[in-house]
C-alpha cells in the first residue's frame, strides 16, 4: 500500500509542493502594485525605491 493510503500500491512518497509567496509592493510614483523582485516598476517604468 502507498503511503497516502490511497491504495494504488506504488512505494513512492507523495510530494507536495508548497505555494510560492510573492510580496507585492506599490510603486513611490504611480502607486501601481508590483512583484518585489522587479527592479522596475511595469506600469510606469520607475526604478524601486530600497
Amino acid at each position: 500500500m502507498c503511503p497516502c493510503g490511497c491504495g494504488c500500491g506504488s512505494d513512492e512518497e507523495e510530494t507536495v509542493e508548497k505555494p510560492v509567496q510573492v510580496v507585492m509592493i506599490p510603486c513611490k510614483y504611480c502607486a501601481a502594485l508590483f512583484p518585489q523582485t522587479e527592479t522596475f516598476c511595469p506600469n510606469c517604468g520607475a526604478r524601486r525605491s530600497e
